[in-house]
């Protein structure tokens, strides 16, 4: 509700680029952490921060467009408008899960390979974390475990890191680009006289 007023009051405009740039500041934010950061410090608060900037940017985007189409048309854009949103965020998931991929598979497979480790176990252990646990396991010696978790968590870390960077850039990108072609105000507000 309040993004809703302050869009209408101030337009989505000023807004929805506000929103984009928190998001985008908190995945850059979380994409510095490592294994030892505090959870109850930097990780919460850099959600609180994302959840902020979503609220700023949902409710009013959704009536720029709402807002941008005559009365007879709103079925029509409500359904452009929902669709645009789960395309958009189909497309986010796998666009960042292969980012995260190509930075965590390789690396895995890097420093894994001096260990002599059989294909079908580099193979595995370069498609999840939990894989390269299992693959961990089943070494035998106790050194040689705790190097290929270490080595997994850390291959992991790096592609959730690179994966949020690419996020917060994107979600930047997108704030100055809001700014640029989201009008003023809406004919929502317009007609309200605010």
């Amino acid at each position: 509700p309040l993004a809703a007023r302050l869009a209408l009051r101030f337009g989505p405009k000023r807004i929805v680029p506000i929103g984009l740039l928190l998001m985008g500041l908190a995945f850059i934010w979380v994409g510095t952490q490592d294994a030892d950061s505090a959870y109850f410090g930097p990780i919460v608060s850099s959600m609180v921060l994302m959840a902020c900037g979503l609220a700023l940017v949902t409710s009013p985007s959704s009536e720029s467009v709402m807002g941008s189409l005559p009365r007879e048309m709103a079925g029509v854009g409500s359904a452009i408008n929902d669709t645009s949103r789960e395309v958009g965020g189909t497309l986010g998931v796998a666009i960042i899960g292969s980012v995260f991929a190509t930075t965590y598979g390789p690396k895995v497979v890097e420093l894994l390979t001096p260990f002599n480790l059989p294909e079908t176990a580099l193979s595995a252990a370069e498609e999840s974390v939990g894989a390269a646990f299992a693959v961990s396991e089943q070494v035998g010696d106790a050194t040689i475990t705790d190097a290929i978790r270490e080595i997994a968590s850390s291959a992991f870390l790096d592609g959730f890191q690179a994966a949020c960077t690419t996020v917060g850039v994107i979600a930047i990108l997108g704030s100055l680009l809001a700014y640029r072609f989201l009008p003023i105000k809406t004919s929502t507000a317009e007609m309200l006289g605010v």
